[in-house]
């Protein structure tokens, strides 16, 4: 069960590394255009940082072997 569940989760940060990317790249190309370069931009991009973070947490402990509770 944790290998599937590592295998899902690796899908997804790999999928959430690839959005960030975008995400930051658009919040670079967009500073200076007041409907772009907003603090919501910059929110999301905060926020997706965070939630890959904690994803790559989970990931590393099941990497490790660790049993997840849900």
């Amino acid at each position: 069960m944790n290998s599937q569940l590592a295998a899902g989760l690796h899908e997804h940060l790999g999928r959430t590394a690839h959005l960030l990317e975008a995400l930051d790249s658009f919040a670079q190309v967009s500073r200076g255009n007041p409907l772009a370069d907003s603090l919501l931009v910059r929110s999301y991009v905060e926020r997706l940082r965070e939630a890959h973070r904690d994803l790559e947490l989970v990931v590393a402990d099941i990497d490790r072997g660790a049993c997840l509770d849900f």
